[in-house]
């Protein structure tokens, strides 16, 4: 079953201004899409799928993985996997961060709190940016 949202604890604090005060964000929380972000959802798992691929096509790892005795995989090393294909993949990076900062603007909350903006989404450093994007990839499967 699909979660209804998931918390993702900030490694690097995020200041903003509400009311003409700063505040100091220690997490978000992502909603799960909506039946309106199928398309983006579906194109977003889409690429990640060919970054798959296009990872075990360069290092020759598909014959390799289906000889392998399959162990239990934390959600730290799953979420870090994907990065890790992500960046070692010739996929659609552009095109993969556009999709994926459009469902984060709709669905993102600071603190639970304070809707996300470019503004504050421009906060993120490019490694925080991955591991929240492994994070959903994670928390927000396509299959069923």
């Amino acid at each position: 079953m699909l979660k209804a949202e998931f918390e993702f604890v900030l490694k690097d604090k995020i200041e903003y201004a509400v009311g003409g005060q700063t505040k100091v964000a220690t997490n978000l929380t992502i909603k799960a899409p909506s039946y309106s972000d199928t398309k983006k959802v579906f194109k977003l798992h889409s690429i990640y799928r060919q970054s798959v691929l296009s990872y075990l096509e360069k290092t020759n790892d598909s014959k390799k993985e289906s000889n392998e005795v399959s162990e239990k995989v934390t959600h730290e090393e799953e979420v870090s996997g994907i990065v890790g294909i992500l960046l070692n993949s010739d996929c659609d990076s552009d095109k993969m961060l556009d999709i994926f900062n459009d469902l984060i603007l709709k669905a993102g909350k600071l603190d639970d709190k304070e809707s996300l903006t470019p503004f504050i989404l421009a906060k993120l450093s490019p490694p925080e940016t991955l591991r929240l994007l492994g994070e959903y990839l994670v928390n927000f499967p396509i299959a069923v």
